[in-house]
């Protein structure tokens, strides 16, 4: 996983999850990020994030309540059942406007049950205006001011090979 996020005894009480970078070999058997580890979150936002590669579960949300997410972008090659997306016991959520690249069979899971983006959409409510796409993540290339030193930037390029983001 690139982020496990909740501590074993003491629930969070709020997260920001912001602009991230969580990628994985295209092709390899990892999970991204999971929401809610151990005791869980109480609330908190998973916004404008990139989750690339992997073949298991790019986001897992579980003991976790009035979670919110929008803008984030989702590409795997081949992604496993739930592969994009599994909640589990959503309570409160706000899942909207987010991406999907690739998404070519049931890759979205709810509660257990297993769904196209489609029936995702009709049995959760969540990702009304949402985007999800069979074809690959443009070639995509993001420079991110360094506040800290004027002149300085953090670059991220996504150029989606066969099996590697390079």
């Amino acid at each position: 996983r690139n982020a496990v996020i909740g501590p074993e005894s003491q629930r969070i009480a709020n997260i920001n999850i912001s602009k991230n970078h969580f990628v994985h070999r295209l092709n390899g058997n990892a999970y991204g990020v999971q929401l809610g580890y151990g005791a869980g979150i109480s609330a908190g936002t998973f916004n404008n994030n990139y989750v690339v590669g992997g073949t298991e579960a790019m986001l897992v949300m579980e003991n976790s309540t009035n979670i919110s997410g929008s803008g984030n972008k989702f590409y795997g090659s081949n992604p496993t059942i739930g592969g994009y997306v599994q909640m589990r016991s959503p309570t409160g959520y706000s899942w909207n406007n987010n991406t999907y690249y690739k998404a070519t069979s049931q890759v979205f899971a709810n509660n257990g049950s297993i769904y196209d983006f489609a029936a995702w959409k009709t049995a959760t409510g969540f990702d009304s205006n949402a985007t999800s796409t069979t074809t690959s993540m443009p070639n995509t290339v993001i420079v991110t001011p360094n506040i800290y030193e004027a002149g300085r930037a953090n670059n991220c390029f996504y150029q989606l090979g066969s099996s590697w983001i390079k």
